[in-house]
């Protein structure tokens, strides 16, 4: 009886502790995103500030410009900076802008890394999601012996389930739209069945052809239906 009870107890010890590594897990992630969110908004709140003071320092170096120029200061009165300080003016105007310029490029850095990771945490959920149900995406680049270039995406002949989510041309996503000719070096974001996806995005790559790689599959279907 007494190991009995020792046994019970060390199993629910066991569980304890499990459950409460999991908790803990689960708050720790929970408190990365929130701090995560937290910076991000920081940081776009530098940049914005920072992008402020090269504003300023444009117009700054614009009313220099005019009063140099012009001789006359930007309230009609003359100007307050002598002409013979407008060179040094400018060229601390230029270092001054320049550090701008540098601070603004570090901070969008790390905000492009931050919503990185952001994404790359979502297309983890995305994948399990579709992995529980079978499907899968690709992403496939557009060669130039694709059979594909010259249609529209409409025209692919995709099968019933398979669907184009997104075409990437350049720097550009371009809008949802079968209408969309696909051009060579274009990027297409392909969702459906995985065994569909991996068969489309095989032949968009060109090699096989899709038409040619679903045609050679129909007369096996119609051999099994007149088998059957």
């Amino acid at each position: 009886m007494n190991h009995l009870l020792a046994d019970i107890l060390q199993r629910v010890i066991k569980e304890t502790k499990i459950t409460l590594a999991g908790s803990r897990e689960s708050v720790l992630a929970i408190s990365e995103r929130v701090n995560r969110k937290t910076q991000t908004l920081r940081l776009h709140w530098r940049a914005a500030v920072v992008r402020h003071q090269m504003e300023a320092e444009y117009v700054r170096v614009g009313h220099l410009l005019c009063n140099t120029l012009t001789g006359v200061s930007h309230g009609g009165a003359r100007p307050e900076t002598p002409p013979d300080n407008a060179d040094t003016r400018l060229v601390e105007s230029a270092s001054s802008v320049m550090l701008l310029k540098k601070e603004l490029h570090e901070t969008e850095e790390l905000i492009r890394s931050l919503e990185a990771e952001v994404l790359h945490e979502e297309l983890i959920h995305i994948q399990r999601d579709l992995i529980g149900r079978s499907a899968g995406m690709a992403r496939v680049i557009i060669t130039p012996s694709s059979s594909a270039i010259g249609r529209l995406v409409e025209q692919l002949d995709l099968p019933p389930m398979t669907r184009v989510v997104g075409v990437l041309r350049g720097p550009v996503l371009l809008s949802q739209d079968e209408k969309t000719p696909v051009r060579s070096g274009d990027i297409l974001i392909l969702l459906g069945p995985q065994p569909e996806v991996q068969l489309v995005a095989a032949a968009l790559r060109g090699h096989p052809k899709l038409d040619e790689t679903r045609a050679a599959d129909r007369p096996i279907a119609a051999h099994k239906k007149g088998g059957m």
